[in-house]
């Protein structure tokens, strides 16, 4: 009986194959000491508040406190949860993440009071600063992003009241991660050799490659059959995740938190739509595809289509092809069908899926395509 192959623990991978994470910190012990300087920096948090309106060299200098202690603490948190992602069954690497992500919400809550203090101020005596002071011009871009988003910033004490609250909103995020990368087990199954492998995040990417369709097959289902038995946990997570993304979409007077999420990066929601929306009218060439792959591969399901997005499917595209039924003299334009779909025929990406389905019919021996117009081959 064949020994099962499994992924190697964390410990047991040769170090060259490991993240060199010192190039963050040289070890545990650096990250302690950087711990610790935040810590101490983030007792002068207080003493900046209240001095934005106090001139150009105020305002710079409360400024670079809050983006220099920002940047040390994502460095901070970068490092433990890189480790923690390292072995997310490690007790040790979880409590360091932990202890970061503390930190996070302490450090948001301490320097909470900027961009309200910030916005308080009339946009003449903000720009004002930056005529009277150059150094201030390489946090020109910055300041415009946060004075864009005046609407949405809420008085200080409701900032640092939502910054506090971090940890929470991001409960059943952190839930979800380690019931996915560490508790679940799943299955043994056979890859093409017959030989037995465990399967796991990693290993199931590499069988989905594999030309065995049963294997591919047997890793789906083996995966997918662990996640369905955990299906009302995940959708609890997800519900709880939603209604944390609702909950500060409202407090920031959001219209919705999809309208939040794109704020971010000064999205308008139409771009959003935009991109849906043509995705969607596109989306009967990718019908036409997967049905061209299922009778080409001949293979009984490839893909589910409804009637309204079912394409000529009575329609053989070889023949030839002894796993599938297929009528002599057709061709593969009956996938494309240029002369009933005149839009279709000059988009050059159906014209490339023509071409490159053309080649590969020849080189599996399917006979030459027939009443092919030359604009579709050239």
């Amino acid at each position: 009986m064949s020994e099962t192959k499994q992924l190697p623990d964390r410990a047991d991978l040769p170090e060259a194959l490991t993240w060199d994470l010192t190039k963050i910190y040289a070890d545990d012990g650096a990250f302690e000491e950087a711990f610790q300087e935040i810590v101490a920096e983030l007792k002068q948090a207080d003493d900046f508040k209240g001095t934005l309106s106090q001139g150009p060299a105020a305002f710079k200098e409360a400024l670079e406190y809050v983006l220099a202690i920002s940047r040390k603490l994502e460095k901070l948190y970068v490092y433990s949860h890189l480790k923690n992602d390292q072995d997310t069954a490690n007790t040790t690497y979880q409590g360091l993440y932990a202890k970061a992500s503390n930190l996070v919400a302490q450090v948001s809550e301490a320097i909470a009071w900027f961009d309200p203090e910030l916005l308080s101020m009339d946009d003449a005596t903000i720009w004002g600063y930056f005529d009277q002071e150059p150094e201030l011009a390489i946090y020109r871009h910055l300041i415009e992003k946060t004075v864009n988003n005046r609407p949405h910033v809420l008085p200080a004490e409701q900032e640092a009241l939502l910054a506090g609250a971090g940890e929470i909103f991001g409960a059943s995020g952190n839930i979800f991660s380690v019931l996915n990368n560490a508790d679940l087990e799943f299955p043994i199954v056979e890859d093409e050799n017959g030989e037995k492998v465990q399967l796991s995040h990693g290993v199931y990417g590499q069988l989905m490659e594999n030309t065995d369709r049963s294997v591919r097959e047997a890793a789906f289902k083996g995966l997918y059959g662990v996640y369905e038995q955990f299906r009302n946990t995940f959708a609890q997570t997800l519900s709880t995740n939603i209604k944390a993304h609702n909950f500060k979409a409202k407090a920031r007077h959001y219209e919705s938190a999809r309208q939040a999420a794109l704020s971010a990066n000064h999205i308008p929601e139409s771009v959003y739509d935009t991109l849906v929306a043509v995705v969607n009218e596109h989306l009967p060439l990718l019908h036409r595809y997967m049905e061209l792959r299922k009778r080409l591969l001949a293979v009984d399901v490839c893909l589910e289509a409804t009637k309204e997005n079912s394409y000529r499917q009575d329609t053989s595209l070889f023949v030839g092809q002894s796993a599938s039924k297929t009528k002599p003299n057709t061709v593969l334009q009956s996938l494309f069908c240029p002369q009933e779909d005149p839009v279709a025929a000059a988009n050059p990406a159906s014209k490339l899926l023509f071409r490159s389905f053309h080649l590969l019919a020849i080189r599996r021996g399917a006979p030459l395509l027939t009443n092919v117009p030359p604009s579709l081959l050239h």
